[in-house]
């Protein structure tokens, strides 16, 4: 047999071509999962310095303190650009409503 015929052999084989790279992407995903998940563990471990976390938890902001903050200010009016703009382009005056 030449090696064309082994190669072309070799390429028609369905386990070769669809069984082996499933395997591969099965077992190298469940090395990667356990990798993966213990870096997630050893971050746990980490410990704050006290004085840094006792600072972020003086610092909460929540959404009722930022509504709070934004109930203060008063908002700008709407501007009717569009009726501003069909004065210039007369195509835009033609497409409005009449009143």
């Amino acid at each position: 047999m030449s090696v064309h015929a082994v190669m072309r052999a070799l390429r028609k084989n369905k386990t070769l071509r669809y069984g082996v790279p499933m395997l591969l992407l099965i077992v190298g995903g469940s090395f990667g999962l356990r990798e993966f998940s213990q870096i997630r563990y050893d971050a746990v471990k980490i410990k704050i310095d006290p004085e840094l976390e006792k600072k972020l938890k003086m610092n909460k902001v929540s959404l009722e303190s930022e509504y709070e903050i934004l109930w203060d200010q008063e908002i700008p009016g709407c501007v009717n650009c569009l009726g501003n703009l069909s004065y210039c382009i007369p195509f835009v005056q033609s497409c409005l409503p009449k009143d």
